[in-house]
């Protein structure tokens, strides 16, 4: 924008109401051109937790596009079992700076199979860009029932992610650009059937750095 230098000759037509409502609307329409400076609102934002989802099927071209359809069988050779988890979840924004979708954490409870999935939050955020999802876990732990094979043996009962600290907190990449009245899904996905098979057998421990290279986060 270039400010121009008033003529000293024109004649003022800025006093007066029908001068001020001419000037209102010119700085008005300056206003506009120079960007929404006003821009803001918010966006709903849910995260689903799955203990092993199936991979996204890419859609061939040309192809027909159908419905999504949920996962309702798995592979024999997967181990069985129910996975219990404590999760306090924030999303990055652009320039570093967490917005808290938990006030407090949350516990999970999915099968490792990946049939029923659970929502664990739909929360309100600020409109803008994110970056990141950080995950702060306190807790992981699977109930095994069958299915785990290790070393030529099978490996029933509790098995425990074992953190080197109080807590773990592991941070998975997401590109989210959201606007006001915006509605996002944020699949969390634990692979449990990928860091299960890392389990010590005689002391039922997984190290944290096997649970946390398993997570993959994408957005639906």
């Amino acid at each position: 924008m270039t400010d121009r230098l008033p003529d000293p000759s024109a004649p003022d037509r800025t006093h007066g109401p029908a001068g001020r409502l001419l000037l209102a609307l010119a700085l008005g329409l300056t206003l506009g051109a120079c960007g929404n400076l006003t821009a803001g609102g918010l966006a709903e934002t849910e995260v689903t937790v799955s203990g092993d989802a199936s991979d996204p099927v890419q859609a061939a071209a040309g192809a027909r596009h159908l419905p999504p359809v949920a996962r309702q069988t798995a592979d024999d050779d997967e181990a069985e079992g129910e996975l219990e988890a404590d999760i306090t979840l924030f999303l990055e924004g652009a320039g570093g700076s967490p917005v808290a979708l938990t006030p407090q954490p949350v516990i999970v409870d999915v099968d490792i199979r990946g049939v029923v999935e659970q929502q664990v939050v739909a929360a309100r955020v600020p409109a803008g860009r994110y970056t990141a999802l950080r995950m702060v876990f306190r807790n992981v732990e699977v109930e095994v029932e069958g299915g785990l094979i290790v070393d030529g043996g099978e490996v029933v009962g509790l098995v425990e992610v074992e953190f080197e600290a109080d807590s773990l907190t592991v941070v998975e990449p997401v590109s989210l650009s959201l606007e006001d009245g915006d509605r996002v899904q944020i699949l969390l996905d634990l692979n449990a059937q990928d860091w299960l098979r890392q389990v010590d057998p005689q002391v039922g421990l997984v190290p944290e750095t096997f649970f946390a290279n398993a997570i993959t986060v994408r957005v639906r």
